[in-house]
């Protein structure tokens, strides 16, 4: 089967999206948006685009079937997992600023929504990592039920088996025990975390995350 076709297939459909800000996607909660969306795509096969099934009109009419998924993490750690490969990231990437301006604006579009917001996810990267039951919220959000399968991958996956960590594999889904989750604690330089938590701090807080209490000692 091709990955079109099994796309097709699929249900649920998940798309990942890195990077994107919150606010170019929440505009599909709408079903306006949904409606212009096929009108340029029957545009685009009234031109010759013959890439879409015309018999799929799933796209047409998703009504409260789309949902999102925002998946969070403490801008500290972040920083500290950019900084650790500085050279895959473009300088921007590397500024406090820039990242806590990103977040600022993810966070002021998640408190504009209405009703829509209950089809809007928050997930925390560190309760993720932490146990089984973020991703089993997170499979009941999307109802997916956690067969025997399901819940073999993600013990797998939490496992602390070298046997399927590749340390040079940047974008593994596979947990590592030897690199904590808060170990910009340690790792980032505290003008940069005094930096952040200024910034961001209306994020932080808003995601409950603690702030360094030892501003005070330097």
């Amino acid at each position: 089967m091709s990955a079109e076709r099994a796309c097709e297939v699929a249900s649920p459909r998940v798309i990942k999206l890195v990077r994107a800000r919150l606010g170019q996607v929440t505009p599909l909660l709408q079903p306006s948006a949904w409606a212009d969306l096929t009108n340029r795509i029957k545009n685009s096969e009234g031109n010759g685009n013959n890439s879409i099934n015309n018999s799929d009109n799933s796209i047409s009419n998703p009504g409260i079937n789309f949902k999102i998924i925002y998946l969070v993490r403490d801008p500290r750690a972040i920083l500290t997992s950019i900084y650790e490969r500085k050279e895959d990231f473009i300088r921007e990437r590397q500024d406090p600023k820039a990242l806590c301006e990103f977040l600022n604006s993810d966070l002021e579009e998640l408190e504009a929504l209405g009703a829509e917001q209950e089809r809007v996810k928050v997930l925390r990267y560190e309760d993720m990592v932490a146990d089984q039951k973020s991703a089993r919220g997170l499979l009941a959000f999307v109802n997916v039920p956690v067969t025997e399968e399901v819940s073999l991958f993600l013990i797998k996956h939490r496992k602390n088996n070298t046997e399927h960590v590749n340390r040079n594999n940047y974008y593994s889904t596979f947990k590592r025990f030897n690199k904590p989750v808060e170990r910009w604690r340690w790792q980032l330089p505290k003008d940069i975390r005094r930096q952040v938590e200024i910034e961001c701090r209306k994020v932080l807080l808003h995601f409950s995350y603690d702030l360094d209490t030892t501003h005070d000692n330097y």
